[in-house]
């Protein structure tokens, strides 16, 4: 083609050929081809851009010509490829959306659950990454990291106490709470633990993933049923808990943890209060806790406290005051008083009556002092071992240590013998004694009282006639057997019980009989029977069928009673027969070996004479 053509920014499709160019035609740049480059263009190509702190973008050129500009805003930025930041400014860099870093694993899913509420980004060492998603990496939560100080494992969520230290690492055990070698706990294993990798321990804060159901488990070594709220104690076994406070003197006490959640895979506690126990562990049957010289408390033994009685007041308005040489004192109302121990003098103004006095209770050269009033000595008290003093307007009965009865006041020189009461009781005559009678020491006598004078005094055995009167002094019980005494020491009744009598002693001098029935009841509604050899009521259904009864042996079978009955309705067409046998005969109208009962509502009584003769009554 051969032509002249003018283009202005054309776009020309297909093949050009250009064999002349009219240089006056021509405004530009001007390349030339020779058919595969085009002469005037280098080879050159972007090798790389940079961005410093200036916000300067830089593109670098393969040929040194490097091309810049300052950028402080970018928007819709993909990077395809490795960007390395060194710093971010939240101000400036706004909407960056990163959707993957080499070094952090986050382990939270797209759409995350309530579980995750809380969660921290934490460098770990083990696996250099910042990772998250664990239980124990949450806000609130305080973590350590260990392992286990010796060879095996320990499982998750056991409390722990610290045994060693390895590169900043804690080297724990199973707590427990029986010995302070073994405590405190410092936290809870919130992984499977054992003495190779490094683990966390939970001291504060929230462990999830256990086993908080009653199975019997190492953290719950009792299998105890744990409610929500519970309180569990540090245990007296490896690893355990309880809900209980454990007891023994060397027992330490620390409450550590929480149930926030019952399951067996899916339990919760809250980890609390680690790294110390109570500040008093238990403490000893009647030991106190007392502070030494350096204000540390120490257990002391009650007894060794210190602290000496001085003395003890009781006023009229029946005040009981103890004091002691510290200053202290100890009141309070008393209007009844048992097992009290006088060491000293008694005194006892008004009318007071006292209870069994004992050798042990009032000492020797004691003295009860009475003052305008009365004392009365019951059951045969232990007295005073020597004289009471009293004046002349208190009047006084009591026993002294020779077991001597005394009756008046001042002085209480009258006495009489004890053998000489009888049920307690004194006489009109021996109440009135007043003066002492003169022992003979050459002559046996025995003290008797004078009829004529009242008074007793001491006479020759030679001189006096024994009476020889018998009378009955008792009645004593056992294995249901009475057995009544006399004064001589013989035997004049025994009353024995039997299978069906009890013999009681509901009261002095008095016996009581209770004899018991015992009759079987039987029903029979066969055409024959045949009685035992025990009482019986027999009720005889003689609806359907006649029926013939048929007695015992009377003598091997014993003296029995036997009531018999027609219980059916039959219209007086089925009556009942009664029966002996052998040689045996019943008692009606005559003597009979059988008789009829009518029926409808017939009723007999039989008695076994144990003579071969039944008794119809």
């Amino acid at each position: 083609m051969s032509a002249t053509k003018n283009i202005n920014a054309e776009k020309i499709q297909g093949n050009l050929n250009i064999t002349s160019i009219s240089a006056t035609t021509i405004s530009g740049t001007t390349f030339y081809g020779d058919g595969s480059n085009l002469t005037g263009i280098s080879n050159t190509f972007v090798t790389g851009f940079t961005y410093n702190d200036a916000n300067t973008l830089t593109i670098s050129r393969n040929d040194g010509v490097d091309l810049s500009t300052s950028i402080n805003t970018m928007t819709g930025l993909t990077v395809n490829g490795t960007l390395v930041v060194d710093t971010f400014s939240a101000t400036t860099y706004t909407g960056l959306t990163l959707n993957d870093l080499d070094d952090v694993t986050t382990n939270i899913p797209p759409t995350p659950d309530n579980s995750y509420q809380g969660e921290l980004v934490y460098f770990d060492a083990a696996s250099n990454q910042w990772v998250s998603g664990e239980e124990y990496g949450n806000l609130g939560e305080v973590t350590i990291w260990g392992k286990k100080g010796s060879a095996g494992t320990i499982d998750k969520g056991c409390p722990v106490y610290i045994v060693g230290f390895d590169d900043d690492i804690h080297e724990v055990e199973l707590a427990n709470a029986t010995t302070a070698t073994t405590m405190p706990v410092i936290g809870f294993t919130a992984e499977d633990f054992d003495n190779a990798g490094v683990y966390p321990i939970v001291t504060f804060g929230k462990i999830t993933g256990l086993d908080t159901s009653s199975a019997t488990t190492v953290v719950n070594p009792f299998g105890e049923t744990w409610e929500v709220n519970d309180v569990l104690y540090m245990a007296k076994s490896d690893g355990g808990l309880t809900k209980f406070r454990p007891s023994g003197t060397d027992t330490q006490i620390q409450r550590i943890a929480k149930v926030l959640k019952v399951g067996t895979t899916d339990g919760q506690l809250f980890i609390f209060n680690t790294a110390r126990t109570a500040g008093l562990p238990n403490l000893t049957t009647d030991y106190l806790w007392v502070g030494n010289g350096n204000d540390t408390p120490q257990e002391l033994i009650r007894t060794d406290v210190g602290i000496t009685t001085t003395g003890f007041t009781y006023n009229n308005n029946n005040t009981f005051t103890i004091t002691d040489d510290n200053g202290g004192s100890l009141s309070s109302t008393i209007n009844q008083m048992s097992g009290l121990t006088v060491n000293g003098d008694l005194d006892v103004t008004g009318d007071t009556t006292l209870g069994p006095l004992t050798a042990t209770s009032v000492t020797s050269n004691s003295a009860i002092n009475v003052f305008n009033g009365h004392i009365n000595i019951r059951d045969n008290s232990y007295f005073l071992q020597g004289r009471t003093v009293a004046d002349a307007n208190v009047s006084l009965i009591g026993v002294d240590n020779q077991d001597r009865v005394f009756v008046g006041n001042a002085g209480y020189d009258t006495y009489i013998d004890s053998d000489t009461i009888v049920d307690g009781t004194l006489s009109a005559q021996t109440v009135f004694l007043t003066t002492t009678p003169t022992l003979n020491n050459s002559a046996t006598d025995i003290l008797v009282r004078n009829s004529s004078t009242g008074e007793v005094e001491y006479r020759p055995v030679s001189g006096i006639t024994p009476n020889t009167d018998t009378f009955v002094t008792g009645t004593t019980f056992g294995s249901n057997q009475a057995t009544v005494t006399r004064n001589d020491g013989t035997d004049v009744l025994l009353l024995t019980g039997g299978t069906k009598v009890t013999l009681s002693n509901p009261s002095t001098n008095q016996i009581k009989i209770d004899v018991t029935p015992e009759l079987n009841i039987v029903t029979v509604s066969t055409t024959t029977y045949t009685a035992t050899i025990d009482d019986e009521i027999i009720g005889v259904d003689t609806s359907s069928n006649a029926v013939t009864i048929t007695l015992p042996d009377s003598l091997s079978s014993g003296t029995l009673r036997y009531e018999i009955k027609d219980i059916g309705f039959n219209s007086r067409s089925n009556p009942i027969t009664i029966q002996a046998v052998g040689s045996d005969s019943i008692r009606t109208t005559s003597l009979v070996s059988s008789f009829t009962l009518s029926a409808d509502g017939g009723a007999v009584v039989l008695i076994n004479t144990a003579t071969r003769e039944w008794w119809q009554m």
